[in-house]
């Protein structure tokens, strides 16, 4: 089900961009009888952070005295963006990652997705526009839960005779509004600030791929808001 949703996004993400150009070249064509225009899509890296709300594995972790996820996490994105006289199209994969600890245990959670964020634009200048619309994002989270100190005997490596190891996977689908403000749009290297929330919509249960998952919990529910500053390529 799971990879049935992320075929559904990259599609829907791919269609997206095909509509945006089919937009574009219908509206140019319709203004100009001697040309037919072409906007092409623009690459852009993305720096920032999300806000995640509590995990509800959280509770079993402290008990188990392991450091709860991390509420806030470091996000990078890499994505392309159409931008029409009053639509913007944005297709970006993201990635994050955090590493907490304390005397005792470790715990490294690792993000990555796929986002889709369709944008209405009611003011813009040559330099300058503010859009609001909203977002859809298939997002993986890993996380790695290990006793710090543990050791590898190579000439034991039978994986009954070590512990202190726990892996764990959640796939959930997100959505919800954003909006972005950009500035210096006429220079080399134009500048956006994305502001957006979303939900988990799917029941978010935790996996893993080396164990079956017993006592499990869902994450649906689950709110993450982020805050990014994306450069123009």
């Amino acid at each position: 089900m799971k990879k049935i949703l992320l075929a559904v996004i990259c599609i829907i993400g791919f269609q997206s961009l095909s509509i945006a150009q089919e937009v574009v070249e219908y509206y140019s064509s319709s203004t100009s009888n001697d040309t037919v225009k072409r906007v092409k899509p623009n690459f852009y890296a993305a720096f920032g952070a999300a806000f995640i709300g509590d995990y509800k594995i959280s509770d079993k972790l402290k008990s188990a005295g392991v450091p709860e996820m991390t509420e806030v996490i470091p996000e990078f994105a890499f994505g392309v963006n159409i931008m029409l006289q009053q639509w913007a199209f944005d297709v970006e994969a993201t990635a994050g990652y955090s590493d907490e600890k304390n005397s005792l245990n470790r715990i490294r959670t690792a993000t990555g997705g796929i986002k889709l964020r369709g944008h209405y634009i009611p003011f813009k200048t040559k330099s300058f526009f503010v859009s609001g619309g909203a977002d859809i994002s298939f997002i993986s989270t890993q996380a790695d839960i290990f006793r710090r100190g543990n050791q590898i005997d190579l000439n034991d490596l039978d994986p009954s005779t070590h512990t202190g190891h726990i892996s764990l996977r959640n796939d959930m689908l997100f959505a919800g509004p954003s909006v972005a403000v950009g500035l210096f749009q006429d220079k080399s290297f134009p500048l956006r600030f994305n502001l957006g929330y979303e939900w988990g919509l799917t029941n978010g249960k935790w996996d893993s791929d080396f164990a079956d998952v017993r006592n499990n919990v869902k994450e649906n529910g689950l709110g993450r808001a982020y805050a990014r500053i994306t450069i123009g390529l």
